[in-house]
Parts: structure tokens; C-alpha cells; sequence
């Protein structure tokens, strides 16, 4: 069960030394391909060149899992310094194969207990180009449990090969309260009513977590296109008219973004 947590009075901050990411981008200091850190069940992930805007120069890719075949395909990473009830947002680019069919690759956090794998509820694409999601999630662990990160391929009935591609990932922690109001800024943006696509001006930092909250301070939308180095899009179609804020998480602070769509 996921338990979805606004950004209602804070911002967010970096995971303790025990709890981070290790490799978030699929490279090394030096911009060789690396998958040092993330661990998989079958089907070997693969480095290529080329990333998700922003995310450095190589990406991870990972075949779907299928019911004929490899059913675990995910590509997962421990985070042994979770607890019980720790509230975590996980974040990355995630880009599913040209012309695929619906295989719902996305994001999520899981458990193992020895043999044991569970996953929790993730946030999903099936976008074939590259997409920019983000999960606030309540970790669910019981005794012997190690929370997981998870990078989830989709899955296909099969016997059929297909693939989804990975960037830029980073894990923080929620923090509803603690933040000073003046250290989250107003960001630059534009709302489209045309296309109902926002456009908001982010710079050259790097977008750790997007949430689009309703006026009751309800999650609505967690899905980001960067579309340029410095301008990071958001699709409201499916959205009704109404008030809404954008809680942006980045390398270099929170900006928050309001706008009324008609």
C-alpha cells in the first residue's frame, strides 16, 4: 500500500549516509559507464551512451520482465539504513522502448527477507521518450526486512524481447516540517492553456522530486518532461480546472510554482 505524502509546509533533504543511492547515473567521477551498486534477478543490465537531460553521459537499460520467461526482470538496490515507516521519495528518468507495447515501467520501493521479494505500489510510464518521475512512499519493512529501490522494466506476457531505459535516479527523505518558508523560491514558469502544458524554469539544477498538489494539498501529478537543460514541462491535461501548486525538489533548493488552469 503506498501512503503518498505532500510537500504541504517543507521541502525535502538528502537521505543519511546509511539510506543513499549508490551510482545514480550508471557512471563513474571520471564519465566511464559503471552499474557498481545495483543488483538484478535475471537478464544483465546494460550501459549505453547518451543520458536523460542532465544525468551525465550513460544510462542503465533492462530487458521487461515476462510471464514466459524472466518474471523478475527489476533492477533494485538495498537501502540497509531504512527503517519501518521511514517516508522516502524516489526520482529518475525512465524511457520505455520505441513502438513497445503497455508494459507500465516505472519506479517503487520493495523488501527482501532472504529469498522474499515484495514491492510496493510504484509510479509508472509507458513513454517513449524520456520521462521524469517521481515517488513519495511510506517504507513498509517488518523484522529482517531490507528495503529496496527499485528500478521496475515493465513486464510483457512474452516469450517477446523489449526494454526500458534509467538516469539520473536520487533518493531523499520527506520532511513536512523544519524547512524555513523563505528558503523555498518562487520559479519562473508559464501555463499554456492551448496545450495545458506548464513550462517551468528550473536552470542548470538537477530535479530531485516534482509534485503537483490539488487546493486541498492532494498529490495529483508526479510526471515531469525536461525538455531543455533548463526547462522542465508538465502535462495537466488529465488535470480539472482548478488552483494548483508545484513543489520542486533540486540540488540547489525547493521552488514552489502556482497556477490556475480554466
Amino acid at each position: 500500500m503506498r501512503h503518498t505524502i505532500p510537500f504541504l509546509l517543507g521541502c525535502l533533504l538528502p537521505m543519511t549516509a546509511g539510506a543513499q543511492l549508490i551510482n545514480e547515473s550508471f557512471e563513474t567521477s571520471n564519465g566511464d559507464p559503471d552499474l557498481t551498486g545495483w543488483e538484478y534477478f535475471c537478464n544483465a543490465p546494460t550501459s549505453l551512451p547518451g543520458g536523460a537531460p542532465g544525468a551525465g553521459q550513460w544510462h542503465a537499460r533492462k530487458n521487461w520482465s515476462e510471464t514466459q520467461g524472466c518474471l523478475s526482470g527489476q533492477l533494485f538496490q538495498r537501502l540497509p539504513g531504512v527503517i519501518d515507516g521511514d517516508v522516502l521519495t524516489l526520482s529518475g528518468w525512465v524511457r520505455v522502448e520505441p513502438g513497445a507495447a503497455i508494459v507500465n515501467a516505472g519506479l517503487r520501493f520493495g523488501r527482501r527477507n532472504g529469498p522474499i521479494f515484495e514491492m510496493q505500489d510504484p509510479v509508472q510510464t509507458n513513454d517513449t521518450s524520456w520521462v521524469y518521475l517521481s515517488l513519495t512512499d511510506t517504507v513498509l519493512l517488518g523484522l529482517g526486512d531490507t528495503a529496496l529501490a527499485v528500478l521496475d522494466p515493465g513486464l510483457i506476457g512474452g516469450p517477446l524481447f523489449g526494454y526500458t531505459d534509467f538516469d539520473g535516479l536520487s533518493l531523499i527523505v520527506g520532511t513536512p516540517e523544519g524547512i524555513a518558508t523563505n528558503s523555498v523560491r518562487d520559479l519562473p514558469s508559464h501555463f499554456d492553456p492551448v496545450s495545458d502544458v506548464l513550462s517551468i524554469s528550473v536552470g542548470g539544477a538537477k530535479v530531485l522530486a516534482v509534485a503537483v498538489l490539488d487546493a486541498m494539498g492532494r498529490p495529483v501529478l508526479n510526471t515531469a518532461a525536461r525538455t531543455s537543460a533548463g526547462t522542465l514541462t508538465l502535462s495537466c491535461a488529465a488535470l480539472p480546472a482548478g488552483a494548483y501548486v508545484v513543489r520542486i525538489a533540486t540540488d540547489t533548493g525547493c521552488g514552489l510554482v502556482r497556477f490556475i488552469k480554466s
